[in-house]
């Protein structure tokens, strides 16, 4: 494999993309929406002072007729943030406002709060009907009005015809839906979404999904759906928080947080496997090392080790007919070629050139995505890789000192992450990204 010596822009310390939101370590007070809507200031909570805190301050503005994804490997604290919400459990510290009214340690009848459970938690002794209008019976709010909130509701969900069959004669996507009237027909600011779609096979993941997103913008409602699954979450949310070791460590919309990640954490979450050890030469203090080519900086490189990330859309397998003037190429080997319908994702080979470990492995793998279906891909057959060198994104760097010599006009795109050399200006702007 040829040996390729690039130059890699970088932005200065501290700045990061547009619209980019930073979760701090340390408690703030985030800002109250414009006009309603949901905070969450700085909320802890511990079960066990043996295990440590469960939540760690924990603050997130969730505005007002959102569609807010809060996602999160197994064990994160997702689960809890929600009860806390509900009023199912109550924080230690920290505060829950809600359209302005702290309803911290209001009790779950008193907040305008619906949750649809992850088993739907539907009575098998009541038909569809009084399952809906259980919440309303139990208020003492059945009349008029709130009959024709039913009505409508039903509708809406698609249930007309079902009112007199019971749970356990409905399928999964049915049962859903009667769950989801009965929180609607209460009227909540907020409806919580438990793992709404961890039951539901494909096809009826995408139905109920568009059923979810139809029905929050006609009412109007903070719909919060807590999640492990990326993929859900990004179909229909407007908003997305990660959640990890009880903090949120970012919160952005899907797009960002899906193409520009503040953490290798982050990154690999959301599915981009392409994370790499870049390392300052110790010789020449503009060039860094990534394990399969040496990069020239052209500048001193303000730390001494870092995490960049290559995103799979980035490396192509062809070059833009205007733009091959300036792109990296890397010849790869191809191990596995994997068909995900509207695109291709290939798992490929780059001969690793440095390493100063004896055991490294000889090779680096990458994921590409490529919407090219006119072909065979082969695995054990050898491409050419293309890279826009503006597209690889640093995500983390350690230490050396802040540089101030940068690139006037770095190109778009590129994101410059946290590291110890920016942490001071990035507290001045407002605040530094959890580790």
């Amino acid at each position: 494999m040829a040996h390729t010596t690039i130059k890699l822009p970088v932005v200065a310390a501290g700045t990061y993309p547009a619209g980019a939101r930073l979760a701090a370590p340390l408690p703030v007070q985030p800002p109250f929406p414009s006009s309603g809507g949901l905070v969450i200031e700085n909320v802890s909570k511990t079960f066990d002072p043996r295990r440590g805190k469960v939540l760690d301050r924990v603050c997130l503005t969730i505005e007002p007729d959102s569609f807010f994804a809060l996602l999160g490997p197994s064990g994160c604290g997702k689960s809890t943030l929600l009860r806390l919400i509900a009023g199912l459990e109550f924080p230690d510290e920290g505060r829950i406002i809600l359209d302005g009214t702290d309803i911290t340690k209001a009790p779950p009848q008193a907040r305008p709060v619906n949750t649809v459970f992850q088993n739907f938690a539907l009575f098998p002794h009541l038909n569809v009907y009084n399952n809906i209008i259980f919440g309303l019976k139990a208020q003492k709010a059945v009349n008029d009005r709130t009959m024709g909130i039913v009505a409508d509701t039903v509708s809406a969900l698609q249930l007309n015809g079902l009112e007199r069959v019971f749970p356990d004669e409905l399928s999964g996507g049915q049962q859903q839906r009667v769950a989801l009237a009965r929180a609607l027909v209460n009227q909540p600011k907020v409806l919580l979404l438990d793992e709404p779609m961890s039951h539901l096979d494909d096809y009826l993941k995408s139905k109920v999904a568009q059923d979810l997103l139809e029905l929050q913008r006609r009412l109007k409602t903070i719909f919060i759906m807590v999640t492990h699954d990326r993929e859900d979450s990004m179909t229909v949310s407007s908003d997305m928080a990660i959640l990890h070791g009880g903090r949120i460590v970012q919160q952005d919309r899907p797009r960002l947080l899906f193409s520009r990640p503040n953490s290798a954490f982050v990154a690999e979450f959301m599915g981009k496997g392409n994370v790499f050890r870049a390392e300052r030469d110790g010789l020449d203090p503009c060039t860094v090392v990534l394990p399969f080519m040496s990069v020239d900086m052209s500048f001193p490189v303000p730390w001494e080790s870092a995490l960049v990330l290559i995103n799979p859309d980035s490396l192509m397998l062809e070059p833009p007919a205007d733009a091959r003037d300036g792109l990296v190429e890397l010849s790869a080997r191809i191990d596995q070629a994997r068909y995900r319908g509207y695109h291709v994702e290939l798992v490929c080979s780059l001969r690793n050139l440095f390493s100063g470990r004896p055991d490294a492995p000889p090779f680096s793998r990458v994921q590409v995505l490529t919407p090219n279906h006119a072909r065979e891909w082969t695995p054990g057959e050898t491409v050419t890789l293309y890279l826009k060198p503006h597209e690889i994104l640093t995500l983390e760097s350690r230490g050396g000192h802040p540089v101030t010599v940068f690139p006037a006009d770095p190109p778009a795109g590129f994101g410059d992450g946290p590291g110890d050399a920016d942490t001071m200006l990035m507290a001045a702007a407002g605040g530094a990204a959890q580790a």
